[in-house]
């Protein structure tokens, strides 16, 4: 894996827009949805639960779209939910803390408009859906972890942060869904 870092500080308006677009752009989203997970996506997952402080005492792969469903709508784990939310405010109270809430508030907007319409894009035309619910929520989760995971591009922290490790299992074509009853779910 190899992790991409970029110093908001160090790029004009226009150079930040390009370069952060740009690794949002290489990501040929839900390309492999529903098949087996490799080693390399198992361990990304466990590097993201271990930042977060939860376990999972297995990965499971769905594969299909009921399944799926299901999950979103009933299943997942609200400690991990917590866990998720709890390590966001954290990193937002970095980035306040920081030098780069100016720079992250002129470059974000026009960044979040290109990566929501282009996920959404994607997870209509490649997830098997029957409605409009699951593209969106693919397309949510997707958008979420971008925005989180360029905060900490953009904190240029020598450590990963929490959320690089799940940007990088989207990266690899999967959706990182939940965890739920000590399984951690990819579709």
């Amino acid at each position: 894996m190899t992790e991409l870092r970029l110093n908001l500080g160090s790029f004009n308006q226009s150079d930040r827009i390009k370069q952060i677009s740009a690794i949002f752009n290489s990501v040929d989203w839900f390309s492999n949805v529903g098949s087996d997970a490799s080693d390399s996506i198992k361990s990304l997952v466990h590097q993201h639960l271990d930042r977060l402080g939860c376990t999972a005492s297995s990965i499971r792969v769905v594969s299909d779209i009921r399944s799926l469903e299901d999950y979103i709508r009933n299943k997942f784990d609200p400690d991990w939910m917590e866990a998720e939310n709890a390590a966001y405010q954290d990193l937002l109270g970095k980035v306040n803390e920081s030098q780069i809430t100016t720079s992250l508030d002129e470059v974000m907007p026009q960044i979040v408009t290109q990566l929501s319409s282009a996920v959404l894009n994607y997870s209509e035309n490649r997830l098997p859906v029957r409605d409009q619910f699951l593209a969106r929520v693919a397309a949510g989760s997707a958008t979420e972890t971008c925005y989180r995971y360029a905060m900490e591009i953009a904190l240029d922290s020598s450590e990963p942060g929490t959320f690089a490790s799940k940007f990088e299992v989207f990266r690899m074509g999967r959706w990182p869904l939940c965890l739920s009853r000590q399984e951690y779910i990819i579709y």
